[in-house]
């Protein structure tokens, strides 16, 4: 997994998570990443004073989540798990989407706080360092 150390994250989360991923997401704007989220993500998101792009969901036509996914824009998926695994569900084909496009999927908020948590100590380390 290459994880890059600026980007975009493409954020799509579950009503239970979005305000445990709004602090999440909070720190990684600070660190540079560009957040890009869909509607309701992106309002709650909003609602917590982060900056966040809007991007349309599958069903809203493109530009949409797998053109940014396709494209080489999306450097991170988030994406926690809402109903049943059936590939028909929008979270379904783009997590498949992110995967088979080599982008970075994460569904479950602890691994994004662990990926933060490190990200932050690496960022910090570099920032202490004499030149």
């Amino acid at each position: 997994m290459k994880i890059p150390s600026t980007g975009a994250i493409i954020a799509t989360i579950a009503d239970k998570d979005k305000e445990e991923a709004a602090a999440l997401l909070k720190g990684f704007h600070k660190l540079g990443y560009k957040i890009v989220a869909t509607g309701g993500t992106a309002a709650a998101l909003q609602e917590v004073g982060l900056d966040v792009t809007t991007i349309n969901k599958l069903s809203e036509g493109t530009p949409n989540i797998l053109d940014m996914i396709r494209t080489g824009e999306a450097n991170f998926v988030f994406n926690t798990l809402t109903k049943g695994k059936t590939p028909q569900r929008d979270g379904f084909r783009i997590r498949r989407e992110a995967v088979e496009n080599g982008v970075v999927c994460m569904t479950s908020l602890d691994t994004v706080r662990e990926l933060l948590t490190m990200l932050e100590t690496i960022n910090f380390s570099s920032e202490a360092m004499p030149v």
